[in-house]
């Protein structure tokens, strides 16, 4: 099953993190947000990689993470591991802003997931899956 492209970038709730998550797998679309929200940004995606999350505060001060994924010939299974690797990141740089040290394992783990079924469901839409 092909992943479906995401040509904008989507950005998802923020839920009990303290950063704004969002995702794109299309290099157009990461330069036209970044214009947007005047943000001085890296390659779409870094070194060739399959993906990489851009973390960045906006001009008024809202911590965001930007996940950009080139799923085109990857299976399932390779797309979620670098979706979760991407969200380990996300979640990693959220913990700094809230300067917790040690959160309970169980929170870390859910952060994780919950992240992780936000940008799966986007890439396989329900109706597509």
């Amino acid at each position: 099953m092909k992943a479906s492209p995401v040509k904008k970038v989507v950005w998802f709730a923020r839920s009990s993190l303290l950063v704004i998550p969002g995702l794109t797998t299309d290099d157009a679309a990461y330069r036209r947000e970044m214009k947007r929200l005047e943000i001085e940004h890296d390659s779409y995606l870094l070194h060739g990689s399959g993906a990489t999350t851009h973390l960045f505060k906006d001009g008024r001060g809202g911590d965001f993470a930007l996940v950009c994924i080139n799923p085109q010939g990857r299976t399932i299974a390779e797309v979620a591991a670098l979706v979760a690797h991407e969200c380990a990141h996300i979640w990693q740089y959220s913990k700094k802003l809230m300067r917790e040290t040690s959160p309970g394992e169980e929170v870390e783990a859910y952060a994780i997931q919950w992240l992780v079924l936000q940008i799966m469901c986007e890439l396989y839409p329900r109706g597509k899956r």
